[in-house]
Formats: C-alpha cells, sequence, structure tokens
C-alpha cells in the first residue's frame, strides 16, 4: 500500500521534486540512480547532487533503496526489469547502429539520433527501433523518401503484423527548423524529456547541440537536464560520399514530386490525424512527425494520476504554472 503524503509532513521543494520525478519515471517501469534523479529532476531551478540525496534519504518511509536504485515502495520488481532491458538494448543498439551506418548514406541526411525506449536502454524485446533524422535544409521530402525506400527495400520498417527490431522512421526534422516548441502538447513534459534524450549516433556536424540550444525552453522544466553524451563505440561518424552524388541526381525541383507522392500514399489513419490539427501527426517543409498514435497525453493522466495516489493536491497544471513562470 502507498504511503500518502499529508499536510503535516515536512517535505522541502526538492523532496517533492524528487517524488514526482521518481513517480514518473515509474510509469515506464524504470527505477532510477542517484545521479539520474538529480539529471532527470523535474524542478524550478538547477538543484545540487547533494541536495538530491539528502532529498533521497529524507523520502526514505516512500521509497526502496536496492541496487543502486531508487523507487517506489512495492515497486522493486522493475530492478530486475531494468537490468534485463539494460542487456537487450546492447542488442537493439547494434542492430540500430548497423541499419544508422546504411542510412547515413541516403540523400540529404544530416543527422541521425535513437529516441524513445531505446535512447534510455529501456527498450521492450518486441518492440521497434525509433529514429530521428535531421534532413539538410530543404530536403526533408527527399530524406524521408529514400531513407523509407530503403528501409522498406531491405525489410526493415515496422507492419502492423511485426515490429520487433524493426526500424521506425516516424520523425524528421528540417536542420533551420529545430525548435520543437511549437508542437509541444498542454504540459508537455514527455516532449520535453523526449528531446534532452536524442542520442546522436551519427552527429558529425554536432547537431544535437543546436537542437538542444533551440530548445531552451526545456530548461524550465528540466534544469539539470544536458544534451545526451554518447558513448564513443557508439559513434557513427564518418560522413558518406555519397551526399555529393546526391545533390547531382536528386536536383531540388524534385522535392515537390517526393512531397506529393508520399503525401497520396498515406495511409487512412494517418490522414484523418493529419486533418484533426492536434499535433499527433504534422507533416510540413519543416517537420514530418508521424506517430498515429501519440501518447504524451496519456502519460501524463497517468503521472498525475499516481502522483495524486501519494501527494493528493499534485496537479500538473499548477505545477507547470510554477515551473514556467519562475
Amino acid at each position: 500500500m502507498k504511503k500518502v503524503l499529508n499536510e503535516n509532513m515536512l517535505l522541502t521543494e526538492i523532496d517533492r521534486a524528487t517524488l514526482r520525478t521518481i513517480v514518473y519515471f515509474d510509469i515506464f517501469d524504470f527505477p532510477l540512480t542517484a545521479n539520474e534523479v538529480y539529471k532527470y529532476l523535474i524542478a524550478r531551478n538547477v538543484t545540487s547532487d547533494k541536495a538530491v540525496i539528502h532529498s533521497l534519504q529524507n523520502l526514505e518511509s516512500f521509497l526502496g533503496h536496492r541496487e543502486g536504485f531508487y523507487f517506489l515502495k512495492n515497486r522493486e520488481d522493475t530492478i530486475e526489469l531494468r537490468k534485463d532491458n539494460y542487456l537487450l538494448s546492447d542488442e537493439k543498439y547494434k542492430l540500430a547502429i548497423n541499419n544508422i551506418k546504411l542510412l547515413k548514406k541516403c540523400a540529404f541526411v544530416k543527422a541521425i539520433f535513437i529516441t524513445n525506449k531505446l535512447s534510455y536502454s529501456n527498450p521492450r524485446e518486441n518492440g521497434d527501433i525509433d529514429i530521428a533524422i535531421v534532413c539538410q535544409a530543404g530536403r526533408i521530402w527527399s530524406c524521408r523518401f529514400f531513407t523509407t525506400l530503403m528501409m522498406k527495400l531491405l525489410g526493415r520498417r515496422p507492419t502492423k503484423i511485426k515490429q520487433k527490431n524493426k526500424i521506425c522512421l516516424s520523425f524528421f526534422l528540417d536542420e533551420k527548423n529545430l525548435n520543437l516548441e511549437k508542437f509541444a502538447g498542454e504540459n508537455d513534459l514527455h516532449l520535453a524529456f523526449w528531446v534532452r534524450q536524442f542520442v546522436p549516433i551519427f552527429d558529425p556536424e554536432k547537431i544535437n547541440a543546436k537542437i538542444q540550444q533551440e530548445n531552451i525552453w526545456i530548461n524550465k522544466l528540466l534544469p539539470n537536464c544536458q544534451e545526451y553524451v554518447v558513448n564513443q563505440r557508439r559513434r557513427v561518424s564518418r560522413r558518406s560520399w555519397m551526399q555529393a552524388v546526391w545533390l547531382i541526381i536528386s536536383p531540388k525541383r524534385l522535392e515537390n514530386v517526393f512531397r506529393k507522392i508520399q503525401l497520396n500514399k498515406l495511409s487512412i489513419d494517418l490522414k484523418n490525424k493529419l486533418g484533426q490539427n492536434n499535433n499527433d501527426v504534422v507533416m510540413n517543409d519543416a517537420i514530418l512527425k508521424l506517430h498515429s498514435t501519440d501518447r504524451r497525453k496519456y502519460f501524463n493522466q497517468l503521472w498525475e494520476k499516481r502522483c495524486k495516489e501519494i501527494i493528493p493536491q499534485f496537479s500538473i497544471t499548477e505545477l507547470f504554472k510554477t515551473l514556467i513562470n519562475k
């Protein structure tokens, strides 16, 4: 049974920030180390690691602690799940990197990132591999056409029947339009984490640094969370000579042709989503976002529900007002 915070409990603002951060990651069965609590802290201001450690000690009646991980009471089982997923992630990273070595040769690819669950080394065994691509300015439709065509011909795109270890190319971004704040939903914490957790596997021009600078709004929500520094052994650093060839064989006048082809081939589901103007599906010359099932609102609702089980007065709306208007 969860312990419930009452008004007589003397918890600091850092204690509350620590608690809501651990609750958020509990949604994904992801216990955190002390360093991760510090890094991912959902708080008003930059906080020292010592203050976070003190807070974790102060919250021992709410939290469990084993093998270096902190988790909600009675959620000790998430430790083994995280360890199993970490081992699984190594295999999926190898698959992702092998495919990224191919994708970097495609037309107008500037940078390639691993996103979502695998970026936390917390994948699901039967899940696909989510990848985001930054494209040369003005060539986003050409870039998506050739990258998806390559994965299609190699049989590596996910289908309704089979997703395991397939390459999901559902997010493309023009290199001149890196600020994603306008695509944020209401109280969109999930987008903030998603952007900060971009894993730059192929990024010879250090575009990830530009992405993080352009999305400085995230600092108001996650003041301790900086850009992801990828392990050198996972980097794909060499540019492909093919990029020069693409400029010749795929002139810019073909961009409109590739746009029409792809819009015509959209599934009925994606076309319906596109017409709803709710940022679930976005397709324009700056961004191609094709998640037919956008779960950001669901995660927010679940996070608020679980926080209220421990902190009855918790409100995402009030929290965001405090964080954004600090």
